[in-house]
């Protein structure tokens, strides 16, 4: 998992609180994915400046303030803590300790058909929402193909799978992506109708 959260990093956005706290924060089961193996923690913030932090079965009420921009503090019961708020997709959120490089991972359980209880449960959604966006993606980006020499396209994947069903390419054909310049990658279309 330590390999997953140093990839993470780079990527991340600054979380502003005007705009995101009603409909990214308020209210949401934050699961505490560093340490899951151990136990589950999951944070909840409340409207009201209240903190609900449950370990297992035992709540704990405590209390955060936003201070400016992205940042707040959370007094628990080793003191206040000013941190940072930082998020990469709808259902990942990252508080960094100001000043140091502790970080803590949080997944929207909301986001996941099944409880986050272990980290094997992390991991499948974690894998399941990388193959759902890769699938999205992967609809919505264009190719060309090429038939007898000839280039055709661009066109999206559906549009590919239309085409060989009409017989107008075969799915044995190479492609690239739009953004590519020759078709050494080796991909065929028929690779990419199985991620449909």
């Amino acid at each position: 998992m330590k390999h997953f959260y140093n990839k993470i990093l780079p990527k991340l956005k600054p979380f502003n609180f005007d705009k995101h706290f009603k409909s990214y924060l308020k209210d949401i089961k934050w699961v505490l994915i560093n340490g899951i193996a151990n136990k589950k923690v999951v944070y909840i913030f409340k409207n009201d400046t209240l903190l609900e932090i449950i370990e297992n079965t035992k709540t704990i009420k405590t209390s955060w303030q936003h201070i400016a921009a992205n940042f707040i503090s959370i007094k628990t019961e080793d003191g206040e803590q000013i941190v940072s708020l930082h998020y990469k997709d709808d259902d990942l959120l990252v508080i960094n300790k100001k000043g140091t490089e502790d970080y803590a991972f949080f997944v929207d359980e909301s986001s996941y058909e099944n409880d986050l209880n272990t980290e094997e449960d992390l991991k499948n959604f974690l894998l399941n929402k990388y193959i759902n966006k890769a699938k999205n993606l992967i609809k919505e980006h264009e190719f060309y193909y090429i038939k007898n020499f000839k280039e055709y396209g661009p066109y999206s994947v559906t549009e590919l799978l239309e085409r060989v069903k009409n017989n107008l390419a075969d799915e044995r054909c190479f492609v690239r992506d739009i953004n590519e310049h020759d078709y050494n990658n080796r991909i065929r279309i028929s690779d990419l109708l199985r991620e449909l």
